[in-house]
């Protein structure tokens, strides 16, 4: 896996596919992304790149020691996806 020193990452809890396999830091736009092609019907080619859906500073300052920030919530429209400190995300439907 080949890590870009901009892009923001983070360790998740368990390995990829909940075995477990050694565990790496994860892209936070790679997470993000691959729920969301997880929970909705788009496909990786649909999506524009995170950076257009929230702005990469807040959702950095999700994860900065110094903030009392536990989730951060955007739309990618038809749904809000919210990101947490842990790097778990949530999909949900808005109507």
């Amino acid at each position: 896996m080949y890590m870009c020193p901009d892009d923001l990452y983070v360790i998740p809890d368990v390995a990829e596919g909940g075995g477990e396999d050694w565990i790496q830091p994860r892209s936070v736009d790679e997470i993000v992304i691959d729920a969301i092609l997880d929970a909705t019907e788009y496909e990786a080619g649909d999506l524009d790149p995170l950076g257009e859906y929230v702005d990469d500073d807040s959702l950095g300052s999700l994860f900065d020691d110094e903030t009392d920030l536990e989730t951060l919530s955007f739309e990618v429209d038809p749904y809000e996806v919210t990101v947490h400190q842990s790097g778990a995300v949530d999909i949900v439907a808005v109507e």
